[in-house]
């Protein structure tokens, strides 16, 4: 077992492979940073979902995804979707639902290379930092996110708890 981080290194990415991302691996108090980033914007949702009534809601639709005991289980909302068993397994099984994805990137992306990382209009290489973080797209950001858990001794492979069923 190691007991210290090691370097960072470059990774091509996947669904561009003409760049690449200089990542490196994050300690425990990045790792609670990005935690703590990700319950505040948990919290944040809740509100803007309408607040606790319908968080309490989706609890309940939950815990009859679960198979709670009727007694335990108010009526479902209509307004809240319906949830399914797998659903939760697979959600609580992803480590990656533990962090902020942007934190994790904030923290754990150095440098990036490639044409997608320089700007489209002026040509030049787009710096790293959180407003460049905030932009990238969807796939490339919880690509990155994955791959710095993995770099920081964190399965985060959504498919690794199924493989181990």
């Amino acid at each position: 077992m190691k007991m210290f981080l090691r370097g960072a290194e470059w990774v091509t990415v996947p669904h561009a492979p003409e760049n690449a991302y200089e990542l490196k691996p994050l300690n425990g108090k990045k790792l609670a940073k990005a935690q703590t980033a990700r319950i505040f914007s948990a919290m944040d949702t809740i509100d803007s979902l309408g607040g606790a009534e319908k968080f309490s809601a989706f609890q309940s639709a939950v815990r009859n995804a679960q198979g709670a005991p009727a007694a335990e289980a108010p009526a479902p909302d209509p307004s809240v979707p319906e949830v399914s068993a797998a659903d939760i397994a697979a959600a609580q099984a992803d480590p990656l639902n533990a962090y902020d994805q942007y934190k994790l990137l904030e923290y754990g992306v150095k440098d990036w290379r490639g044409p997608d990382t320089n700007d489209p209009e002026t040509g030049e290489k787009i710096p790293v930092s959180v407003e460049a973080i905030e932009d990238l797209d969807p796939i490339t950001l919880e690509w990155a996110a994955r791959e710095i858990l993995r770099l920081s001794g964190i399965d985060a492979d959504p498919t690794a708890a199924q493989k181990n069923a």
